[in-house]
């Protein structure tokens, strides 16, 4: 789904599907019109795209997301759920959160947002479930700011601690 202008989708199953950047959808501007579409109950997910966003790449464009789920999309180089460019924003419903999780890319395998603008953009993720409670630079990279209701996967805050010859009898997080 290529979307330029400012069109809703609403009630759509996005599935495996593959492109160059934005596997899933692709909002795209161009340097004198922003792209901003209204996303509303979707499904994106088993996604890929070769180079960014697996899920969604966002180029010149400011989309506004509601009850969407971003899930299991991957991508070669960044964002394998969410490719960000230079500028751009998401604005997410604070009622109908949208959930991102279980994404894969070497980097921002959840969401990637450029983190060389110089401009003053920060994201501020209103989510249902994400991959997990405290983001760190494997999920997300760039200038965005989280209010995270439910984590996919436990998160360990610690050192592991592992030894070629131990046991099962120890967890790892003590020596």
């Amino acid at each position: 789904v290529v979307c330029d202008g400012g069109p809703k989708l609403k009630n759509l199953r996005i599935i495996n599907n593959f492109n160059w950047s934005g596997g899933g959808i692709a909002i795209w501007g161009d340097s004198n019109h922003s792209s901003d579409p209204i996303l509303s109950d979707l499904l994106v997910m088993g996604n890929c795209a070769f180079a960014d966003g697996g899920g969604l790449v966002i180029e010149n464009g400011n989309p506004t997301l509601s009850n969407i789920t971003i899930r299991n999309n991957s991508s070669g180089q960044k964002g394998g759920g969410i490719y960000l460019g230079r500028g751009d924003s998401i604005t997410f419903s604070p009622g109908n959160r949208s959930s991102i999780y279980s994404n894969f890319a070497p980097k921002g395998a959840d969401i990637y947002s450029d983190p060389y603008y110089d401009g003053d953009i920060t994201v501020h993720a209103l989510l249902d479930t994400f991959t997990v409670m405290q983001p760190t630079t494997y999920h997300v990279l760039g200038p965005l700011n989280f209010d995270i209701m439910n984590p996919i996967h436990d998160q360990v805050l610690n050192d592991l601690f592992v030894s070629p010859s131990g046991s099962n009898s120890n967890d790892g997080l003590t020596y």
